[in-house]
């Protein structure tokens, strides 16, 4: 997928094939009786850019997004998607980021979980 232009990015001039995951979770959040849970793996590019699309639907909607991305080695807001953590640190949304921690010399994964706001 395309990556965004900066924090604000709106990615509307995509591809149609890159439109069905954002499209999809516009829909679920569209549909929903309640306050649902995301759980993103890898970048957080969909639901940021859905964030940007759609602040007040996502605000309304979300409970709660579980990011699980990065390593204790590297900046997570960086990932695979520069834009897209920025995004939504001041969404005011509530995010949970799993980070997995690898020792130096361990094959052992574990995972650290930050509360960044809530």
């Amino acid at each position: 997928m395309t990556m965004m232009n900066g924090k604000m990015d709106r990615m509307e001039n995509l591809p149609a094939f890159q439109q069905g995951a954002l499209d999809l979770l516009e829909q679920v959040l569209e549909t929903a009786d309640r306050p649902v849970e995301i759980v993103a793996f890898g970048c957080a590019r969909i639901v940021a850019v859905d964030y940007n699309r759609y602040p007040e639907l996502m605000l309304e909607k979300v409970r709660k997004v579980h990011l699980c991305a990065g390593t204790a080695t590297s900046d997570y807001r960086m990932g695979s998607d520069a834009g897209a953590m920025p995004s939504l640190e001041g969404s005011g949304m509530s995010l949970w980021i799993q980070m997995l921690l690898l020792g130096c010399w361990s094959l052992n994964y574990r995972s650290l979980f930050i509360r960044v706001q809530e």
